[in-house]
């Protein structure tokens, strides 16, 4: 098992571009001749494990689990088991906190718990249960005379206290809710993909989910979900009477359909069961229930997966006395995880490598009514940009590029940009292909990265290239921004109505002078 987990980034910030990605794309090449499948993680032994916390809710209200901060125990040993256990995720499965909207003193219980796996860089996701909603009063009957149905709709108090900025690279649904989320890792020479979704999800959501797994088709998926398997290891049949869809509806639309969905993990009822299901593309899918509202200790399941064999093993332990259920001991076999693609599918790909030093960039939209746009050898010959320049306040000097028009799914494009003075405003826009509507914009304004015009996610300084990751979600109209492999946030398409998405556009606007530099330009999906 792997004692060293942690994995080191090709570039960081303050990291000057052309100084390392010669020696990166030699290695690159290298690497690419001599391996079949691509991924930045490699196999050691073929294990990691993943550990799964069950219902927490009494933890953070009886007095004698708050006291004896069971939560925190269970944290910490995972903590400080992170590398004997190569533990590489930690998923909760929902009912987090009790009645957190009544009782402000729950959820910081929770929230400190947590903080033990971030400062030692364990990443993590939690699922959203029904006592984490508005719709569990105190005592944990539903809301006298509530609208029940819209209350396990508003998790206002968990957003508050589990926002979106506490998780780096964190995917959502609706903007600023971590209530249907995913996030990607490696383990193991494959790649990962936890998903999470709400407590018997709206329609809207599961069609948002079914997106997320067609476009990471690459990704082995692990679907966490309050509600799924009865205590008896059934799916469920009911969606609780104010939700919106069961979990035999989520099993039918979404588990079902895609050979790379390979486990469930679910809450909510009963102690532990598990059950295995074959989806119509062949592939073994493992659903685990555990929920053991337990008064007497603090359970914790830790799965450890063989990425190379295609097995799984689970057990529940508890930490705060070391009792083990080794009825729930379980292991599973034929599970055939997809390996990493070593191709992406570029829409555009855009180096200006070939092209003469001085002229316009070959087949670009140009609009140079106040400046100019051309190609330079910068940083190297073997290394060019297109640079947009202005030197007046009037007009623009921009450069658009179509590519094929995208109306669903996930679309990502990734750049290297040098604004060469802090000063003025430098923009990256993504349109429709008719460019008339707006997806978003990352513009390099006066000394701050701001995202659609208003929103300051970090500083810059001239004369330095970043690089620029941004993840556009055509199905719920939302982008993720990455400056430099970290992720600062996800926001909303500026323009609502984009229905479409098909332009890359990079400018100087009027009243604004510079230079700015963009090269190695990609759009893939």
């Amino acid at each position: 098992m792997r004692i060293n987990s942690g994995k080191q980034k090709l570039s960081n910030q303050g990291v000057a571009k052309r100084a390392v990605l010669l020696p990166i794309l030699v290695f690159l090449l290298i690497a690419m001749s001599l391996a079949p499948t691509a991924s930045a993680d490699p196999v050691v032994d073929g294990k990691f494990t993943i550990a799964i916390i069950p219902d927490t809710q009494n933890e953070v209200e009886y007095s004698a689990p708050v006291q004896g901060e069971w939560f925190k125990n269970r944290t910490q040993y995972l903590a400080n088991n992170k590398n004997n256990l190569d533990l590489r995720f930690v998923i909760h499965t929902g009912d987090v906190a009790n009645w957190p909207a009544y009782d402000p003193d729950q959820l910081p219980i929770a929230s400190d718990a947590i903080a033990v796996l971030d400062n030692v860089n364990i990443r993590s996701q939690l699922s959203i249960g029904n006592h984490d909603t508005a719709a569990v009063y105190i005592g944990g009957s539903a809301v006298p005379g509530g609208n029940i149905p819209a209350l396990v709709r508003d998790t206002t108090a968990f957003n508050a206290a589990f926002p979106v900025s506490r998780y780096p690279g964190i995917v959502t649904f609706e903007a600023n809710k971590v209530d249907n989320a995913y996030q990607t890792f490696e383990a193991e020479g494959k790649k990962w993909l936890v998903l999470t979704l709400e407590l018997w999800p709206r329609t809207a959501a599961v069609n948002w989910a079914k997106g997320v797994v067609e476009n990471h088709p690459d990704y082995n998926v692990i679907i966490q979900t309050h509600s799924y398997l009865t205590g008896s290891g059934n799916i469920e049949q009911s969606n609780g009477g104010y939700g919106a869809n069961s979990p035999q509806y989520v099993y039918d639309n979404l588990v079902k359909l895609y050979p790379n969905i390979k486990f469930v993990f679910s809450g909510h009822t009963g102690l532990a069961a598990k059950r295995e299901d074959t989806g119509v593309n062949g592939n073994k899918i493992v659903s685990i229930v555990g929920a053991f509202h337990s008064s007497t200790n603090n359970p914790v399941q830790l799965l450890e997966i063989d990425a190379v064999n295609g097995t799984a093993s689970t057990r529940f332990y508890a930490p705060l006395d070391g009792y083990e259920w080794t009825q729930y001991n379980w292991t599973f076999s034929g599970l055939n995880f997809v390996p990493p693609s070593s191709t992406p599918t570029y829409l555009m790909y855009e180096e200006f490598n070939s092209q003469a030093d001085g002229v316009a960039p070959a087949n670009w939209i140009l609009n140079t009514s106040g400046g100019t746009a051309t190609v330079q050898s910068f940083p190297s010959v073997s290394e060019k940009s297109m640079r947009l320049q202005k030197l007046g306040t009037t007009g623009y000097a921009a450069g658009m590029k179509k590519f094929t028009s995208q109306t669903s799914g996930i679309v990502t494009y990734d750049t290297w940009v040098l604004p060469q003075e802090t000063a003025g405003i430098k923009q990256i826009m993504v349109r429709n292909y008719d460019a008339l509507k707006i997806a978003s914009i990352v513009a390099f304004e006066n000394g701050n990265i701001k995202v659609n015009a208003w929103t300051n996610v970090q500083t810059f300084v001239a004369n330095q290239w970043y690089h620029i990751v941004v993840k556009l979600n055509q199905n719920n109209k939302t982008f993720e921004v990455f400056v430099d492999d970290v992720s600062r946030g996800t926001f909303n398409y500026y323009h609502s109505d984009t229905n479409d998405l098909g332009e890359m556009l990079f400018s100087i606007p009027p009243d604004y002078t510079g230079t700015f530099f963009v090269s190695d330009i990609r759009v893939s999906k």
